[in-house]
């Protein structure tokens, strides 16, 4: 977060050598962006924690479930199920006669 509030201190900074000498109006101005500056901080803040630790917390339990499945068969079979068995299937039964053509393998006489 200390690499975050970088560019908003140097915005600040910049805000803070522009109005300081500006008297009272400069003091509000510098207290409204501060206040805007603060809430958007805390807003990048949020959005940046809550997509990390949603990318950790998310490795993690898929880490452990793949861990735990190599351990336990039934959850290994929920996670990554084994090919179906298709040894008792018959195969399929032959076409029906086709007669040869009368006119050999090309349909139409020239």
């Amino acid at each position: 977060m200390i690499l975050a509030a970088i560019p908003f201190g140097i915005v600040a900074g910049l805000g803070w050598f522009l109005l300081h000498t500006f008297g009272f109006v400069g003091h509000m101005l510098l207290v409204a962006g501060g206040i805007t500056l603060y809430l958007l901080f805390i807003a990048f803040a949020f959005y940046m924690e809550i997509g990390l630790f949603g990318c950790i917390l998310i490795f993690l339990q898929a880490y452990a479930l793949y861990f735990l499945g190599g351990r336990y068969m039934f959850l290994g079979d929920l996670l990554e199920p084994s090919a179906p068995d298709v040894s008792w299937t018959t195969a399929p039964p032959p076409l029906p006669f086709m007669p040869e053509s009368p006119f050999g393998s090309d349909p139409a006489p020239s």
